[in-house]
């Protein structure tokens, strides 16, 4: 059972706190605008032995009630933030399917 309530969630989401606002585009035709919270935070890849490498793994956290239907990971769809078009590589929607964290690539 989720905790959040869907006003707790569309308040957390709003532009007022913690949200941006997006374009969501399918592949196939059609755009959706949307908010949701981005993040472009480093990511440890792993190496070979003790060598590591670093790199900006971008997401695009979203309520899934917000994206067009279907939103699927390879599809070639994108989603534009800020000026920049981002693909849709993965969508990891969380244990209740409230809220989904698109993993994008540039």
């Amino acid at each position: 059972m989720a905790v959040e309530s869907a006003g707790d969630l569309a308040s957390f989401f709003g532009p007022a706190e913690f949200a941006v606002g997006a374009i969501y585009s399918l592949a196939r035709g059609g755009d959706t605008a949307i908010t949701g919270i981005f993040d472009a935070g480093y990511t440890r890849i792993a190496g070979i032995g003790q060598a590591a490498m670093t790199s900006v793994q971008p997401t695009f956290t979203v309520r899934t009630s917000d994206l067009p239907a279907p939103a699927r990971q390879d599809s070639g769809d994108t989603v534009r933030i800020s000026g920049v078009r981002y693909k849709v590589v993965e969508v990891q929607p969380s244990d209740d399917g409230a809220v989904s964290t698109l993993i994008l690539s540039r």
